[in-house]
């Protein structure tokens, strides 16, 4: 992860109106994914594959909107772009749902809906479906997954291309994107099954079966799927979906199902992806390791469970405050610390600190020992500061630092935080008490944060019993 200034352009290099942008990378031996986004997150280039020695000049437009790809690989990049282009068409086109609650009035939800939107356009392919719980869910659903991997429009655009050494569009490179084609569309109509639950597991058991039996073996090499950014993902997803069935150890049916370098990058894909939520995440990764032998992905999760461990130091965390002081750790040695890490416009890190947050204030207000620290991982200290002012819940007596961005810091990798909020207690000699597993309830964490802070005759709000 980098940012990348943008300079002044030149007749050279576009006009003198244009920014321009240069990126060189180290070396790679293997096929990568390169994505091109603005610091607010608009993504101009989403995971593009890339091979060694590959070159790239393109030129955006952004009034215009016109995205152009030259140079010797120019090629590879346009076939890309087109496949983006008919997945975002497909979408744009795709109908909204919205799932009610039990009890909620789908005509009142529609004419809420209309009053928050613009005027009906006179062609409009975006009619909203309101589904109800229970049976009209299990339908719907139905009908959501009818659509399978295979009748995806971007393999009939995939198809039109043969490999051309001129433009260094290999055989490889096409059956790479076409495990990326399979294993987003699969993997997508799965987390639908995950995400939307029936009201009898039955049901769910019952549509994840019939759906993996239609979409049968797709047939992609362990030595493809290894560099495909997409499809080890669909493999973790019907494999742990398929454990649960079962009851079996996710582990060990990838053992029994995949050969070695398979089973190394899916059992390290899982375990990066959902360490937050692991029971034991230490004792999973102990048992990955007996079975792993990729030595880079050996160390990576090693370093990550070890980084986790209760006790150890916590990583050096400079900070500065609304005036712009620097702010440490160590500034706060000597008292109990919770981090809360949340970014402006995250509405779970809004919701923590409505629902959570402000009932931990409330119960530690006056304890001395005790500190909640709001840190703010955008890169755009202006936004950070205009959106505390602009949504004051934020402000309840806890104190909001600025980290500085999250994609390049120091701190947040060692830790791996790449889902927001995240929370992290710290001891009074800056030693990690817990960053993962934390209560998601406040009462939870005020139980924590208690059994951590000395009794003191004025540790709480005397109007919160």
């Amino acid at each position: 992860m980098t940012y990348v200034p943008i300079l002044p352009g030149s007749i050279l290099q576009g006009n003198s109106e244009s920014g321009v942008i240069q990126l060189s990378t180290a070396p790679i031996s293997q096929p990568a994914y390169l994505s091109i986004s603005s610091i607010l997150g608009d993504f101009y280039l989403d995971r593009f594959l890339v091979e060694p020695g590959d070159s790239l000049l393109f030129s955006l437009d952004l009034r215009l909107g016109k995205l152009i790809f030259l140079g010797p690989q120019a090629d590879k990049f346009t076939l890309q772009h087109r496949l983006a282009l008919i997945r975002a068409a497909e979408m744009s086109a795709e109908t909204p749902s919205f799932h009610l609650r039990a009890g909620q009035d789908p005509q009142a939800q529609q004419q809420e809906f209309l009053l928050k939107s613009p005027p009906s356009f006179t062609f409009s392919p975006r009619n909203m479906v309101f589904v109800q719980p229970g049976e009209p869910r299990y339908r719907w659903m139905i009908r959501q997954l009818q659509s399978l991997p295979r009748q995806d429009p971007r393999l009939r655009e995939l198809e039109k291309w043969t490999p051309d050494p001129s433009s260094g569009i290999s055989g490889e490179f096409l059956q790479i994107l076409q495990a990326d084609i399979l294993g987003e569309a699969a993997s997508r109509s799965l987390s639908l099954i995950k995400n939307l639950p029936l009201d009898s597991p039955e049901q769910t058991n019952l549509l994840i079966r019939e759906y993996l039996q239609r979409v049968g073996e797709l047939s992609v090499p362990d030595s493809i799927a290894v560099k495909s950014a997409y499809f080890p993902q669909f493999l973790i997803d019907k494999e742990s979906l398929l454990a649960l069935q079962t009851k079996e150890s996710l582990f060990s049916r990838l053992e029994s199902n995949y050969g070695q370098l398979l089973f190394d990058e899916l059992a390290a894909r899982f375990l990066f992806a959902n360490y937050q939520r692991l029971p034991d995440f230490r004792g999973a990764v102990a048992s990955a390791l007996e079975r792993m032998q990729a030595d880079y992905l050996k160390i990576r999760l090693q370093a990550l469970a070890q980084a986790h461990q209760p006790g150890l130091p916590a990583e050096a965390l400079n900070m500065t405050d609304l005036q712009g002081n620097p702010v440490s750790l160590q500034n706060f040695k000597g008292k109990t610390l919770l981090l809360a890490f949340w970014f402006p416009g995250c509405t779970p890190s809004k919701l923590m600190h409505e629902r959570q947050l402000t009932k931990v204030m409330d119960r530690f207000r006056d304890h001395p020992d005790f500190r909640l620290i709001s840190v703010n991982t955008d890169p755009d200290p202006e936004l950070w500061k205009t959106y505390l002012k602009e949504n004051p819940g934020y402000s309840f007596g806890n104190l909001h630092l600025f980290l500085g961005g999250r994609d390049v810091h120091p701190f947040l990798t060692h830790y791996d935080i790449q889902a927001y909020p995240a929370l992290m207690l710290i001891d009074a000699e800056g030693n990690l008490i817990r960053s993962l597993k934390m209560p998601s309830q406040a009462e939870g964490l005020i139980d924590l944060i208690a059994s951590q802070l000395h009794p003191t005759s004025n540790h709480s709000n005397p109007n919160i019993p």
